[in-house]
């Protein structure tokens, strides 16, 4: 299944960018290990490696993986979500 069926299925959190005027889905870590079919204790090892790049919100508890870093390490790592 691609990435764009699963994010039909997925809960998603859009974030409105106002400098590009375009909008990004961002997911959380679960939402992320669901698309991979991993854990999330798995998605956050791959976060704090560096190996998915992604940012933490103003309360600096929350992380969110952007669409495009989730997709560029699927392409990466040639992962079958």
């Amino acid at each position: 299944m691609n990435l764009r069926k699963m994010q039909e299925k997925t809960a998603k959190t859009i974030i409105f960018q106002k400098r590009s005027k375009k909008m990004s889905i961002y997911y959380t870590i679960e939402e992320a290990a669901k698309i991979l079919k991993v854990t999330k204790r798995t998605v956050n090892t791959w976060v704090k490696d560096g190996r998915i790049r992604a940012s933490k919100l103003a309360n600096n508890k929350n992380i969110r993986i952007s669409e495009e870093a989730l997709q560029a390490f699927l392409t990466a790592t040639e992962i079958k979500p």
